[in-house]
Parts: C-alpha cells; sequence; structure tokens
C-alpha cells in the first residue's frame, strides 16, 4: 500500500500566507470602523439638528451630541436648570442685570428713559419659578404698604394744591381785610365776628383751617401737635398783607410740589416696573431719590427767587441793609455773599 505524504509548506509560503490573511483582517477591520465614525458622526450630525429645532442654540447642541450617554443626561439638567434660572445654557444671564439701571442713567427722571427700562429688567434672574414667587410675595408684604402710603400722600398733595387756589383766587379779590378792617382778626389770624367779616374772608379762613386734617394725612397720624403748629404758622392768615399773602401762597405750592415730586417717582418705579412683586424696595427708593434731585433742586431754585421776590426794587435789585444799619441795592446773584458778610434783606417802603 502506497500513503502519499502532504508536502509541508516551506518557510516562505506560510510567511506569505499569514502576512496576506494579517493584512486582509486588518483592512477589514479599518473598513468596519471607518463605517462605525460615519454613523456615529451622522448620528450626532442628526442629533444636532433636532435639538436645534426644538430651540436648543447650535454650540450647545452641537455639544450635547458628543457627549456618552451618561454625559448626556447630565448636561440635560444642566441646561433645564440653567433656562428656568433665566440663564443660557453656559449659565451667562440672558438679559441685563436689574441692576445696572442706576448705573447706566443715574440722572434720568423716571418718566423719562428710565421708565422705558423699568420693564425689560429684572431682579429674579438667577431664581427657578419657585423661587421667584417666594421672592414675589415677600416683596408684596414689604412693598404695598409703601406704595399705599405714595398714593395716599400723593392725593393729599393734590387737595393741598386745589386749596392753595383756591386761596391765591380770594387773595385776588381784594375783598380781604385790610387797614382798620384787621380789627376783626385776632393773633393768629382768625375771624373775631366772622358774620362782620366778608364771604371771602369766612372762606380763606376755613381754607387754612382745612389744611390742619390734611396736614395729618401728609405726615401720617403721628404728627405732634408742636409740628402740626409748626406747619399752620406757616400758611398765610388774613393779618397778613395781600403781597405778603401771594408770596407765601407761592412758596406753599412750591413746598407742595417739591413733597410731590419724591412720591410721584416712587410710585411711577413700581408701576413701571410691574408691580410692587417685581422690584425690591431699596432699589425702588433709589431709584426715585436719583430720579427726584434734579426736580427738586429745580423747584428749590424757584423758592430761593420767591423768597427775594419781596425785597426786590423796580431796577431788579435786592434791597438789603447793612451791618451799620444803611440801606442798599445788591445783585440777586450777590446776596449769598452780602448775607455772609452781615448784611440783611429789608423791605422797608417797598
Amino acid at each position: 500500500m502506497v500513503t502519499i505524504i502532504p508536502k509541508t509548506p516551506g518557510f516562505g509560503e506560510r510567511l506569505g500566507t499569514a502576512i496576506g490573511g494579517g493584512l486582509g483582517a486588518g483592512f477589514q477591520q479599518g473598513a468596519s470602523k471607518a463605517q462605525e465614525f460615519q454613523q456615529k458622526m451622522m448620528q450626532q450630525k442628526e442629533l444636532t439638528n433636532e435639538l436645534v429645532k426644538y430651540g436648543i442654540d447650535p454650540e450647545t447642541a452641537r455639544l450635547y451630541s458628543k457627549f456618552t450617554t451618561g454625559g448626556q443626561t447630565e448636561f440635560a439638567k444642566d441646561i433645564l436648570e440653567s433656562r428656568r434660572r433665566g440663564m443660557d445654557s453656559f449659565g451667562q444671564r440672558t438679559t441685563k442685570p436689574f441692576d445696572k439701571l442706576s448705573e447706566e442713567s443715574p440722572q434720568q427722571p423716571v418718566e423719562g428713559k428710565t421708565e422705558e427700562d423699568l420693564g425689560s429688567f429684572s431682579e429674579d434672574q438667577g431664581l427657578t419659578p419657585s423661587e421667584k414667587v417666594k421672592r414675589q410675595s415677600e416683596r408684596y408684604k414689604s412693598n404695598l404698604p409703601i406704595y399705599q402710603e405714595a398714593g395716599e400722600k400723593l392725593r393729599s398733595f393734590s387737595r393741598q394744591k386745589d386749596n392753595f387756589s383756591i386761596l391765591s383766587s380770594l387773595n385776588k379779590t381784594d375783598k380781604l381785610p385790610k387797614g382798620l378792617g384787621r380789627i376783626n382778626v385776632d393773633a393768629e389770624g382768625r375771624l373775631r365776628l366772622p358774620f362782620l367779616a366778608s364771604t371771602e374772608a369766612q372762606r380763606f379762613v376755613k381754607t387754612v383751617n382745612d389744611f390742619t386734617t390734611q396736614a395729618k394725612d401728609s405726615y401720617g397720624a403721628r404728627v405732634t401737635n408742636f409740628d402740626l403748629n409748626q406747619f399752620m404758622q406757616r400758611l398765610p392768615t388774613l393779618l397778613n398783607t395781600k403781597k405778603g399773602r401771594e408770596q407765601i401762597i407761592s412758596q406753599m405750592e412750591l413746598i407742595n410740589d417739591i413733597n410731590s415730586v419724591y412720591y410721584k417717582n416712587l410710585k411711577n418705579t413700581y408701576d413701571k416696573s410691574g408691580g410692587v412683586r417685581k422690584i425690591d424696595a431699596d432699589t425702588a427708593e433709589s431709584i426715585a431719590d436719583k430720579s427726584s434731585e434734579p426736580q427738586i433742586n429745580k423747584l428749590q431754585k424757584k423758592f430761593a427767587d420767591i423768597s427775594l421776590s419781596s425785597y426786590e426794587t423796580k431796577s431788579g435789585k435786592i434791597q438789603m441793609r447793612s451791618p451799620n444799619g444803611k440801606l442798599g441795592y445788591v445783585d440777586k446773584n450777590r446776596v449769598q455773599e452780602a448775607q455772609s458778610k452781615g448784611f440783611t434783606l429789608d423791605d422797608t417802603n417797598l
């Protein structure tokens, strides 16, 4: 029996087979990896496009698509938390913080540019919805009394303004006591025998007395009798001359305007910011203060001008008396300088 012995491959043949097989497997594995990479890239692109459709910005969507499943879950939580807090996906505020308002327009009145800006600012940036509700509830409790007080004061100032207008009209009638007619007027400016006085004089006294109630409305129920007495002493009476009453009324009208400015601006600040829930009390008061300052300064200048009008001569100069008793005349813009040297205002013969 003949046995055929298989031919044993030589070294060169075995080497060639091994190299060929290795290269084939390598090429096959490389092609598979390339295909997987392409599929992954396409999946990331599709995921990115889908996220963009739902409002996610492209940069965030691309970053999200490259994370592992676990990373995507955590990143999604961060995105949702940022959205709830009014920020973008990277923790940046989506709107300008409210506290930049006073830095950008510190002297702008609330009824001007500041009012327009108030609606676009929020002190709740970075808070979740539940945090916003809690904070706004706290603001409501603290701000509502302030807002209501501002409204009450403005209504009281408005009534006072109406009364000053009445006093001014009565003063122009020439039917108020003068000369010997003042015998019917006591030391406090009240009528001794009202039935002997003109209707205009009686109404003048009544209108002045009405300020007693209004003063309590303006300055609060805790106003003392001393405070009230001081306030009433500043009001015009029938003992004043017609010119004196005119000046006092004008001054009181300006004081009323000065007192009203702050509360108007405070109330407007709350209104323009969206109500008492939307702005902190200290922020509202700060804006009202800064808005009121230029307006009050302007009114105070008018007040000073009125105060000097009683001492003004026909030539426009202010009559003053020197320290040695001599009368002299000074330009309006040098009155303070003269007063610092001992000169006093004098209305003798004016």
